[in-house]
């Protein structure tokens, strides 16, 4: 477990400025708990006590947009890949339904209670409450403790001309990742990090913070059934064995 300085030191380590986009990042949430109000926890407490733990300690925080949210620039900026970020959110809901759902859910739920405000034009694009807009930078092993054992994380590769190589520690994997690509992957079970050599690297990361769906009260989201994928063919399940 990493203290909250060394999660913030984390989070602005690895960065190499290109020529044409430099260096930086942006974290974008219609939904946030601001720093020093989230909750950290070790990786080896047993689910049912963290929700329990988690339900507790984050019942009474209040949540708002980041601010980068805030800033007029990002949204702006949010709203030029408005159609990119559908896709990606139609992807996610094929691949992942009950968690496109629950994402979906818990955004309903955060503008309905008026948990947190944005301006009324502002239009959010994805069922992932967390977009992060990562410009040249080079990530170290970890895991990513924020979201629910199920939650899956949506990688998206932007940039120029990189060679971009994902590596999964626990599966000796080592993926190549060029502008285009998609990679979902259950970020707090696998270690994961990413690096490059040549170009100018973009990844825009989409996620959900578990603290986020306790505080409205939606439920983690169960992991994919082979016999959601079967229907979208019109192909029904194997029956099960008795």
């Amino acid at each position: 477990m990493r203290s909250n300085k060394q999660q913030d030191a984390f989070r602005w380590k690895g960065f190499r400025p290109g020529p044409d986009l430099g260096a930086g990042r942006l974290t974008l949430s219609t939904g946030y708990f601001m720093q020093g109000h989230a909750v950290s926890y070790p990786l080896h407490v047993p689910s049912y006590m963290l929700n329990k733990f988690v339900l507790h300690q984050g019942k009474n925080k209040p949540l708002t947009p980041s601010g980068d949210l805030r800033m007029q620039t990002a949204q702006e900026w949010l709203s030029s890949v408005y159609e990119t970020e559908l896709l990606i959110g139609a992807i996610t809901s094929v691949t992942c339904p009950d968690m496109a759902k629950k994402g979906y859910a818990a955004l309903d739920r955060i503008a309905a209670r008026g948990l947190t405000s944005l301006p009324p034009y502002f239009r959010w694009p994805s069922p992932f409450t967390c977009i992060e807009l990562l410009v040249n930078r080079s990530t170290g092993l970890h895991h990513d403790t924020g979201g629910s054992w199920t939650m899956h994380d949506v990688l998206a590769s932007f940039g120029s001309g990189h060679d971009a190589v994902f590596h999964i520690h626990e599966l000796g994997a080592d993926i190549c990742f060029p502008p285009g690509s998609l990679i979902m992957l259950l970020s707090k079970m696998f270690q994961h990090s990413a690096d490059w050599t040549i170009g100018e690297r973009i990844c825009v990361a989409h996620f959900m913070k578990d603290q986020v769906h306790d505080r409205v009260g939606v439920a983690s989201p169960r992991l994919p059934r082979l016999g959601e994928y079967l229907s979208l063919v019109g192909q029904k399940p194997p029956k099960r064995r008795r």
